[in-house]
């Protein structure tokens, strides 16, 4: 099949026509999700102050170190830290009572837990010998004022959101988030809403994508159905990139009587980058410019829609959204549970049923019968499992990669 072009090709074509989402400056708290534009330097140092990471006693190591359960030490109690407050300087031989998060007295070097501490009378009972640094955090530890605090191409999470509040950010410079419209064709769809008449069935994939995209973080726009003519293909086409950055157009790209979809958007200009994949499901994928928005001709059937929606688009958005990491997908391993025979010149997306031992070892079953407009079968899988291509027997025992669902 040297038509086909590589799906490794393919996704580099994908990816090599995509161009991040100009950067725009967000709240702080709404900014969860989304991808920096611009490296993030640090604006002061994480912990601003030695503090303590415990509830306990803030002593010196030498007043603490003949300490032990048989013959503890006994210190008095000078001061009570409570966090939030400024404490003073230690007095030499005593102790400081602290809280979690309290600063650590000038003069303290180290913190006894109050797990092995007895306190009574305004003093403290060492039942173990301290050591220089236990349970204090350090100023600058985490993080000191001048360092890369986060690197552009990085998504938002908590823990990122979190650390900016600390450093102080009231708002972030991250890439747009890309809408994605969803364009389907066929005169024998009909919404999914209605009762189809025999001949005709309901659109499914439309409503699939549209949970896909809106599963990434970004925004579906629903553009109905084409009818199978070119002239409102085109003009659907048009309606369509108007309101959106990215086309997912689902059917008509195949090779049959009615699949109006690439000759459509050629008369529109698109810029082919390539069409039809060596992957089952999906091998009528279609992928280039219009306009310089990047257009998705996927297969109509649902599960060749959703395959390599998941496999092309996902990857392509993320980049839009600006991100530049280059995680592979499929990075689990699992081991076939039974042989499976696949075409050998195609990568074959196979849905499994896969379940993780408690040796750690994840067993792969391919649901059968595989089939690209089975959706009853997509929604019993949890595992999307490649079968490699130059393959034709996929043989109980082999090691696969594939991702969970």
């Amino acid at each position: 099949m040297a038509d086909l072009t590589h799906p490794d090709e393919a996704m580099r074509l994908v990816l090599d026509g995509i161009r991040p989402l100009p950067a725009q400056s967000r709240p702080l708290e709404s900014a969860a999700g989304f991808y920096l534009s611009d490296d993030v330097d640090a604006a002061c140092d994480l912990p601003a102050f030695d503090n303590s990471a415990m509830d306990g006693y803030a002593l010196r190591e030498v007043d603490g170190k003949a300490a032990s359960k048989n013959s503890p030490v006994s210190l008095s109690i000078t001061q009570t830290i409570s966090a939030g407050t400024v404490p003073t300087a230690l007095v030499v031989g005593s102790a400081a009572k602290i809280m979690t998060g309290a600063p650590l007295p000038a003069g303290a070097d180290t913190i006894l837990p109050r797990e092995v501490a007895r306190e009574y009378e305004g003093h403290v009972e060492l039942l173990e010998a301290p050591s220089s640094g236990d349970h204090v955090r350090y100023k600058g530890d985490d993080m000191r004022a001048g360092d890369k605090l986060l690197p552009a191409g990085r998504r938002l999470r908590s823990f990122e959101i979190g650390l900016l509040a600390g450093q102080g950010f009231g708002e972030v410079r991250v890439h747009g988030r890309p809408r994605i419209a969803v364009l389907s064709s066929g005169d024998e769809l009909v919404p999914y809403t209605e009762l189809p008449t025999l001949g005709r069935i309901r659109n499914s994939s439309g409503p699939a994508l549209a949970a896909m995209i809106t599963a990434w973080g970004c925004t579906p726009v629903s553009c109905g159905i084409a009818a199978d003519r070119e002239d409102a293909i085109k003009a659907a086409i048009e309606r369509a990139l108007e309101h959106a950055d990215v086309l997912l157009f689902c059917g008509g790209v195949s090779v049959g009587d009615f699949d109006y979809t690439r000759s459509a958007l050629n008369t529109l200009g698109f810029e082919e980058r390539f069409w039809r994949t060596a992957i089952r499901p999906g091998k009528p994928l279609l992928f280039g410019l219009l306009n310089k928005k990047p257009v998705f001709g996927l297969p109509g059937n649902p599960i060749s829609t959703l395959v390599t929606a998941e496999v092309f688009v996902r990857p392509a958005v993320e980049k839009m959204s600006g991100s530049r990491g280059t995680q592979e997908p499929f990075s689990v391993m699992g081991t076939l549970e039974a042989s499976f025979k696949k075409p050998r010149s195609l990568r074959h997306y196979l849905f499994c049923s896969a379940k993780t031992g408690a040796d750690g070892k994840t067993l792969l079953r391919v649901l059968e019968p595989q089939g690209s407009a089975l959706l009853g079968m997509g929604a019993r899988a949890n595992a999307l499992v490649i079968g490699p291509e130059g393959v034709s027997d996929l043989e109980a025992g082999m090691e696969l990669r594939f991702k969970w669902l």
